[in-house]
């Protein structure tokens, strides 16, 4: 997660995989509808799903923080 914008349709499943070394944990602001709060820490080569349905906020590294490698998502 490298910044920059996503631009997805509402309901398109959106696949983050953990290419790291390290464990990653996604988190959004809570601006964007279908995107829950990852419940548990990705280890290296594991992956979180969500389908957002709108809205717009960034989303990144819960384990990190925000700030850390955090991109934009928008819901169109």
């Amino acid at each position: 997660m490298n910044g920059g914008t996503i631009r997805i349709k509402a309901g398109t499943r959106l696949h983050i995989r953990n290419d790291d070394t390290i464990a990653h944990r996604i988190h959004t602001g809570g601006g964007v509808g279908g995107f829950d709060h990852q419940g548990t820490s990705m280890g290296p080569g594991g992956s979180f799903d969500v389908s957002p349905t709108d809205g717009s906020d960034i989303f990144y590294c819960h384990d990190h923080g925000q700030g850390t490698g955090q991109v934009n998502l928008v819901i169109e």
